[in-house]
């Protein structure tokens, strides 16, 4: 018997007879013992623990506070697919969900400064044309300080513009490419789809 086929057979024991929150405690802890463990000590921890259906039997006597002698477990000849079993205890590692933490976060930033991007090309066109018009009526009153300002204008329209064209830019080539992904994934099925036709 392998960790596996050992952990699939504790599930079939404990399954019916735990709350839902710590049977996954339970085969999230023993998962994690086995993989501590590693491949070359697999046996000596079978061993260790006895029998599955004797460890089941301590651990749902713990859980209700009986002597192990006491507790008669109702298993069912079918479990979970160990397949299962090793899906619940990766996704139930914290170590996922760390990883996820730090994704969403750098989703959260990528998104942020896309979005602080856009924002600086708006203010700077608007602010740029503000500027030129606000340049244009000053330089009646007092020449320089209007040319300067509607110099600096004509600066901040010309940088929204060259942003916004950047953004745009950057847009196109994000949908180009996801549009060739796709037409690359079809050209593939289609492909598979033809060749399994003959």
């Amino acid at each position: 018997m392998n960790s596996f086929e050992y952990l699939g057979a504790l599930n079939n024991c404990i399954r019916n007879e735990l709350p839902a929150d710590e049977y996954n405690n339970v085969m999230q802890y023993y998962s994690e013992y086995f993989a501590d463990a590693g491949i070359e000590k697999e046996q000596e921890v079978i061993q260790e623990l006895g029998a599955p259906s004797e460890l089941a039997g301590r651990i749902v006597a713990e859980y209700r506070g009986r002597q192990p002698g006491d507790v008669k477990l109702n298993a069912k000849k079918k479990g979970l697919p160990v397949g299962w079993i090793i899906f619940i205890a990766v996704i139930g590692s914290p170590m996922w969900l760390a990883l996820l933490c730090v994704l969403i976060g750098i989703a959260a930033a990528v998104c942020a400064v896309a979005v602080s991007i856009v924002a600086i090309a708006i203010a700077l066109l608007i602010g740029g044309v503000v500027c030129v018009f606000g340049g244009i009526v000053e330089s009646f009153t007092s020449g320089a300080n209007g040319m300067l300002a509607a110099g600096i204008g004509c600066l901040c329209t010309g940088a929204g513009v060259l942003i916004s064209m950047l953004c745009v830019l950057i847009i196109s080539s994000i949908v180009k490419g996801c549009k060739n992904a796709s037409a690359k994934r079809k050209k593939k099925k289609y492909a598979a789809f033809a060749g399994a036709e003959k």
